[in-house]
């Protein structure tokens, strides 16, 4: 239910940063677009073919049953019955929710390609390459590039999307590409500093960096604004930093031991 929550109110961010457009939100090792040293590289072209390739690799994986829902849901949206972006919605709902394995990835690939212009399109399909295999995706080669390129296309659509450069950032994390993932970050908060993602991934910055404090305070900001699970995770990575001071230091070294115990009391109990 959690999962299901937070990716529901990051659609509804999506249409909020997109100058209010509403969201209707295997790896190629061998034939996958490297990330692109010219941003400009990457274009409407290069990303109608990474989507279908895409729909080739995991269309034949689909149930029978998904199949003949998917294309009913093509009739539709060739027929204008229904957009490109309530396609890619109904992908993230299904994805939230564990429904399918490859459903979502295949719909948000059509929904990306019907329209490549589209920035939140593009930004879902690419946000969609990057769950695809979840945590165990850094070990499958070429995955991230995949989704880096696709978010790096968005980006050009629309630079100014805190949710794009998030979604971009997370990913150059994934490849352990911190600096840049970190610029990333601090260039969504530009555009709104509220951006509670954005403080979420400054907080595996600070992390990384083994500045307990900071990442806490990160956290503490990306609080304002919900709950996630990955909330947890980098709260606890932080605590354990500081944890580590207080056996090495002692309490009384520590300064951020009384603001930790209020965090510990609102945020994880």
């Amino acid at each position: 239910m959690k999962k299901v929550f937070f990716i529901i109110i990051i659609t509804v961010l999506l249409s909020t940063h997109t100058h209010g457009q509403q969201p209707v939100f295997l790896p190629f090792s061998s034939s996958s677009l490297s990330i692109l040293d010219n941003v400009a590289a990457s274009n409407k072209d290069n990303i109608s073919v990474l989507a279908q390739r895409y729909i080739d690799a995991y269309y034949d994986k689909l149930e029978l049953d998904e199949k003949r829902y998917l294309e009913t849901e093509k009739v539709k949206l060739n027929a204008k019955v229904i957009d490109a972006r309530k396609l890619s919605a109904t992908a993230v709902v299904i994805s939230a929710t564990a429904s399918s394995e490859f459903l979502p990835i295949v719909m948000s690939a059509i929904a990306a390609l019907s329209d490549p212009e589209d920035a939140l399109l593009v930004n879902n399909f690419g946000a969609m390459v990057r769950t695809l295999y979840g945590e165990d995706s850094v070990k499958i080669n070429g995955w991230n590039d995949d989704a880096i390129n696709a978010l790096l296309y968005a980006k050009t659509l629309q630079p100014d999307s805190p949710l794009i450069l998030t979604n971009l950032g997370n990913s150059y994390i994934d490849k352990k590409m911190f600096a840049e993932a970190e610029q990333c970050y601090k260039e969504a908060l530009k555009y709104d500093r509220d951006f509670g993602p954005a403080h979420e991934g400054m907080a595996r910055i600070y992390n990384h960096k083994k500045d307990g404090k900071r990442a806490i305070d990160e956290l503490i900001k990306a609080g304002k604004f919900g709950f996630s699970a990955s909330m947890r995770k980098g709260y606890l990575e932080a605590k354990k930093m500081e944890d580590l001071l207080i056996l090495h230091f002692g309490r009384t070294a520590n300064p951020m031991i009384k603001t930790m115990m209020i965090i510990n009391e609102k945020m994880i109990n």
